[in-house]
């Protein structure tokens, strides 16, 4: 994505421009996400995190994906009935595969699982840092 996409997502976002928010925020994305890519920031304290903004769109695209999804268990139905002679409740398979789409692009969901998960992590591998992985108060802001 182009920075004037960048920039206005994230205002979109967050309310502010990034270079409000944050005292450096890199234009370039250092990552890719499933939906969207991660950039490099520091808050205004020194405190590193990284932002993830989501593909303009992503919503659309879900929707997208959902006439894909259609078509597929259209197929899946006739491969169940035809050569597995078995229905298959493919309404099921539908609400199940778009709930877990909305929660894919649910970047607070995201930040939610991130919190949950981090201590549990954290003692396994033996980091001493607990920041590391936590949620900032921003919705797809995340310290390293």
């Amino acid at each position: 994505m182009s920075y004037r996409i960048i920039r206005e997502r994230v205002t979109e976002e967050l309310g502010k421009p990034p270079e409000r928010i944050f005292r450096n925020f890199e234009r370039e994305a250092f990552a890719a996400a499933s939906l969207g890519q991660v950039h490099r920031a520091e808050l205004a304290s020194g405190e590193p995190v990284v932002v993830k903004i989501p593909v303009p769109g992503n919503r659309r695209y879900g929707r997208a994906g959902s006439s894909q999804l259609e078509a597929l268990l259209q197929v899946l139905t006739r491969i169940a009935r035809d050569v597995m002679r078995q229905p298959v409740d493919t309404a099921m398979i539908y609400r199940e595969l778009e709930e877990r789409l909305e929660e894919e692009l649910d970047y607070r969901k995201e930040a939610a699982n991130i919190a949950l998960f981090r201590e549990p992590l954290r003692q396994r591998r033996g980091d001493r840092d607990s920041r590391k992985c936590s949620p900032s108060r921003r919705p797809g802001a995340f310290s390293p």
